[in-house]
């Protein structure tokens, strides 16, 4: 049996609408799969940014806490020294 011109027209056309809507399968597909990486990207984008906000917010922490210890023991100095001094500043005996 030998295929017409009109059957090769008809299995052409139906092999070029099956070939478009595989191509638009595909495509669909990858666009469905780059919408998922952009997603999953932009979450841990997300969560780095967290991370290092919150190593941020931990070293601030840390420095406002040590900066606040030292302020505490300079004051603490401070205190004794007018404590053991009243009235302020004294001269060594024997300079001047």
């Amino acid at each position: 049996m030998a295929f017409t011109s009109e059957d090769l027209k008809t299995l052409r056309g139906l092999f070029v609408e099956e070939t478009s809507k595989s191509e638009e399968r595909v495509l669909a597909k990858v666009s469905e799969m780059f919408k998922q990486q952009k997603a999953e990207t932009m979450e841990m984008f997300k969560q780095q940014r967290k991370g290092i906000n919150q190593d941020l917010a931990d070293f601030l922490d840390k420095h406002i806490d040590d900066e606040s210890k030292e302020h505490e023991e300079i004051s603490s100095h401070v205190r004794e020294l007018e404590r053991v001094h009243p009235g302020g500043r004294h001269t060594i005996p024997g300079s001047a």
